[in-house]
């Protein structure tokens, strides 16, 4: 069993709530009430698994970034996945027990495997629930969003690049209207960024264009 303080936030309070249901009497909480809170504790927990991915693919490692990355996706998210997934709920509201309770099962306990499960868990209730049969195609299309790209960009420029190249790149960038240095930028850091996270073969080709940049902007 996790301890709590490994737990997401967004699972724990999951896990309270349909302890907290359990006995009637020791609360006030209306069916309506309950179906809205876990509700939007689904989203949250959805939403921060695919953050996670997308952190993990480029090794960013950065609570801010996952911040701001959560601010973009929920614009993203909010008519696409979540609207989707609210109409669901509307017409069945068992969904969000049945789905919490999944969630709660499987990230509240640890062994052998856990991350696995946990990745497995969220491509099933993709597939269910808002009819995306394939994760991998949701986060490819988060990755060419251009806001999305551009986040991800600066982050990566800021954290491998001195200051004189980061400037330089981070300028090309805000003037890039067209999004073409963009794409440019994104599609090098793609090529050389292996897929399923096994950065290691990939990373002394890619800190070598990093090298470049840098060598580029300071002479």
């Amino acid at each position: 069993m996790q301890s709590k303080e490994l737990i997401n936030p967004y699972t724990q309070a999951m896990a309270d709530c349909l302890l907290k249901i359990q006995h009637p009497p020791e609360h006030n909480l209306t069916d309506d009430m309950v179906i809205y809170f876990l509700t939007n504790m689904i989203q949250g927990r959805m939403l921060e698994h695919l953050i996670a991915r997308i952190d993990e693919f480029y090794q960013i490692r950065d609570a801010h970034f996952r911040t701001e990355l959560a601010m973009v996706l929920v614009d993203v998210f909010n008519e696409s996945i979540f609207g989707a997934f609210r109409k669901k709920v509307e017409s069945k509201p068992d969904i969000v027990f049945t789905v919490a309770r999944h969630i709660v099962e499987v990230e509240c306990h640890t062994g052998l495997g856990h991350q696995s499960r946990v990745n497995h868990l969220y491509l099933c209730i993709f597939r269910k629930y808002l009819d995306y049969q394939n994760l991998e195609s949701i986060i490819q299309t988060l990755q060419s969003n251009p806001q999305i790209q551009k986040l991800i960009l600066t982050f990566l420029l800021k954290k491998n690049l001195n200051k004189t190249s980061y400037n330089a790149c981070q300028y090309m960038l805000d003037q890039d209207s067209q999004n073409v240095m963009t794409n440019v930028f994104i599609l090098c850091v793609k090529n050389y960024y292996p897929l399923r996270n096994k950065l290691h073969k990939a990373s002394h080709k890619f800190k070598s264009r990093f090298l470049h940049l840098n060598r580029f902007f300071n002479h």
